[in-house]
């Protein structure tokens, strides 16, 4: 039984110690899936802004909220300081990305300050009301920020994830893009003709169908990299060989 038991906690090290590795499979495959969904979030939600302040703030954002995931990966950070990090990154980035208007002298930080913690609450319903594009109006650009920096950095810890947890990445990914299709906007893309055949709203449904089929894809390939870590263990602890063979379908 001690035997057993031993060979059973060599084989739990071994495959924890191949999901630990900085380029094992479910890293790859999550920071592809999040990219993906990242990707498909920024146009979805360009036709709200159509600004180079948005362009900016998806970048700074996805890059601070990668840094943020890598080192919340590499030091086994607690969700508590996932969650300061990204709460410091907001304070630190927030007016000059998603406040611009107040980049100044310290009254007009303080004053962009209140507009940040503003826009965190009203924000969200400030872009329904709104006409848009809304570019970098006042603090409209917070949402954005949510939904890029927090939205990306969450995406990507929970899709690395060695456990059930991780298939929060889908309902956070169907967050982030639906963010960029719903939020204030009262028509779709102009209709696409191709001969006799009409598609309404092509960019909605290019987005929604990639949306939809890199999920599946995502969600297959997890479902059958589990079952391989799954047979491993059990070789590993029988002593049995175990060769895996992938497959195309």
């Amino acid at each position: 039984h001690l035997t057993v038991t031993n060979t059973a906690t060599e084989a739990d090290t071994a495959v924890r110690r191949d999901w630990r590795r900085p380029f094992a499979p479910r890293v790859v495959a999550g920071s592809l899936y999040s990219a993906v969904v990242v990707a498909l979030a920024a146009i979805a939600a360009w036709p709200i802004y159509r600004s180079g302040a948005f362009l900016l703030l998806v970048g700074v954002s996805v890059a601070l909220a990668v840094g943020i995931a890598v080192l919340a990966r590499r030091w086994h950070w607690s969700g508590w300081s996932v969650a300061a990090a990204l709460g410091g990154a907001v304070l630190v980035v927030g007016v000059p990305l998603a406040v611009p208007g107040r980049r100044g002298g310290p009254s007009e930080l303080l004053r962009g300050l209140g507009d940040l913690f503003a826009g965190l609450v009203w924000g969200w319903k400030d872009l329904v009301t709104v006409e848009l594009p809304v570019g970098s109006y006042r603090n409209l650009l917070v949402p954005a920020l949510v939904i890029f920096l927090i939205g990306t950095c969450v995406l990507l810890l929970v899709s690395w994830h060695s456990g059930r947890i991780a298939y929060a990445a889908v309902p956070t990914a169907v967050v982030m893009i639906f963010f960029g299709l719903a939020f204030g906007r009262t028509d779709v893309s102009e209709p696409l003709r191709l001969g006799p055949l009409v598609l309404p709203g092509p960019v909605e449904m290019v987005v929604g169908t990639l949306g939809v089929v890199s999920t599946l894809l995502w969600l297959a390939w997890r479902h059958a990299d589990e079952r391989r870590r799954a047979l491993r263990r059990v070789a590993l602890t029988s002593g049995v060989n175990y060769s895996p063979r992938g497959s195309a379908a």
